[in-house]
């Protein structure tokens, strides 16, 4: 199982995820905290990417594999947006 997370300040997320079959292609609005858990094969490329349209506080992405956290990144305001990657081992 992978789980994607994403958790920022002022109620809001514009994420993008690219899971395989389980693609957010289009920049999306969502309510944070959000997460999707999947369940996705070895060898697979995962992308998430979250931006803070409020531009205010820190925006954090996470990725776990079977609970356990994988990749995370944190970013605070100016600065927009965080991405987080990798291949499913």
């Amino acid at each position: 199982r992978v789980e994607f997370r994403v958790e920022a300040q002022g109620g809001t997320a514009i994420i993008t995820l690219d899971a395989g079959n389980a693609s957010i292609s289009k920049p999306t609005t969502v309510s944070v905290p959000w997460t999707k858990s999947l369940r996705i094969a070895s060898g697979t490329e995962v992308y998430l990417t979250a931006a803070n349209p409020t531009q205010t506080g820190k925006i954090t992405c996470s990725i776990f594999l079977d609970k356990t956290l994988w990749k995370t990144e944190t970013t605070t305001a100016p600065k927009n947006g965080v991405a987080c990657a990798g291949i499913v081992p």
